[in-house]
């Protein structure tokens, strides 16, 4: 049962008993903090096991139940069935294409897109013509005021853009192909699929060197970013 924790009750509650009982029933939770949330304790006691995508997600779980927590990672694929070309997304041929990418329904917050915006804003100047920076944003219209924010953030800056326009899978993999890096400042992972899906489509990934994604990342492979805990 991939629902999260939260959800379980309710779960519970629409599907059903002949849908749980007689049944070997496994959950797979995500969970993006240290700490799981003792509110959500009560969902374990519907599950004979307990699945994370991540050691991360692992740790934080089994603190709060008796039950046999596994890391189960993601099969991760990014497979480009239809091959686009950044004049297809309208982007730039000569440039070097930075991408970051998020969901407002994630939290901006935690994704953090701005601090991917703030790090080129200091590395680059306003009209460098040999970089740009590509912000990928989706559901954009939940969070108008986080949207408003970003906007004003990138203004006067003519090598930043957003793009909020709704991608198919294949796009979403032909756009990360399309790059040459993917930066990914987060504050928190359950297991950063997408980072993975860039380091398949053999991009450098600049990312926060915490929580899930590092199950995956290092300095051997990626560009991990140092961090303080507040």
């Amino acid at each position: 049962v991939q629902i999260n924790a939260d959800q379980i009750p309710l779960a519970r509650l629409t599907l059903g008993d002949s849908f749980w009982n007689k049944r070997f029933n496994i959950a797979h939770f995500a969970w993006e903090l240290p700490v799981f949330p003792d509110r959500w304790k009560n969902s374990f006691n519907f599950f004979n096991e307990i699945w994370t995508p991540s050691k991360f997600c692992t740790d934080a779980i089994s603190e709060k139940t008796t039950k046999n927590v596994y890391t189960m990672p993601f099969g991760v694929s990014a497979d480009v069935q239809e091959p686009r070309d950044r004049e297809y997304f309208e982007l730039p041929s000569d440039k070097f294409l930075f991408l970051c990418m998020f969901d407002v329904n994630s939290v901006i917050q935690r994704k953090n897109p701005m601090g991917a915006i703030k790090a080129f804003q200091r590395a680059f100047n306003p009209n460098c013509k040999d970089v740009e920076l590509i912000v990928k944003i989706n559901n954009y219209t939940e969070n108008k005021i986080g949207y408003k924010e970003l906007y004003e953030s990138i203004s006067g800056w003519s090598n930043i853009r957003i793009i909020d326009k709704v991608l198919t899978k294949n796009d979403i993999n032909a756009l990360i192909e399309c790059c040459n890096s993917f930066v990914s400042l987060h504050r928190s992972e359950g297991f950063g699929l997408v980072m993975a899906e860039a380091m398949l489509l053999k991009k450098p990934v600049i990312a926060t060197n915490w929580s899930s994604n590092t199950d995956f990342m290092n300095f051997y492979n990626s560009c991990p970013v140092d961090y303080k805990l507040v």
